[in-house]
């Protein structure tokens, strides 16, 4: 009996486990191609100002840094120099993270179903000796949560059952 349990209990911990794994590498991804997003469009304004050295400003996030580091890797790879700290003769990638938020409202018969949807928003300004060259914003269309909410109206029960009610009363006392 004993044993059974353990096995039990084990295959459920490695259930939760690999369910867990498998959200943790989504959300990588995520983050992944969200850098590469930003990168090409940030590529496109530095081809045009034909600069070589770079200094990434980004506003502190909850993955900002995992983004730093993606976009200073790919910057790498294009031959950008990329400095660690604000230089006059440097081009300054400022980078700004905002959450563009949507809701959503379903009427239903019982019940009201409230769907929040969270989309990230960038704002990037790309500025040269003190001078703002390129501004943009890019909105990405995967939502990255979703949060659902459900309420129940009280009188709408109450209606419901008094029409069934007056239906099942006219039926069975409607011939008599």
């Amino acid at each position: 009996m004993k044993l059974r349990l353990r096995l039990i209990l084990s295959l459920v911990f490695a259930l939760i486990l690999l369910t867990l794994s498998t959200n943790l590498s989504a959300k990588q991804l995520s983050i992944t191609e969200t850098a590469e997003v930003l990168w090409d469009t940030i590529k496109v304004s530095l081809d045009s100002l034909e600069t070589e050295t770079i200094y990434f400003d980004l506003v502190k996030s909850n993955n900002s840094a995992q983004v730093a580091f993606l976009l200073t890797n790919m910057a790498f790879e294009e031959g950008y120099v990329v400095l660690d700290n604000k230089n006059s003769d440097a081009t300054t990638v400022a980078v700004m993270l905002d959450n563009k938020i949507i809701y959503e409202r379903h009427n239903y018969i019982l019940f009201v179903k409230e769907d929040t949807y969270t989309y990230p928003y960038f704002l990037v300004n790309i500025s040269q000796n003190e001078r703002i060259v390129s501004s943009n914003k890019i909105y990405i269309s995967q939502a990255i949560s979703k949060k659902s909410k459900s309420s129940s109206r009280w009188y709408e029960p109450v209606m419901l059952s008094a029409v069934i009610g007056s239906l099942v009363y006219l039926i069975y006392y409607g011939n008599h």
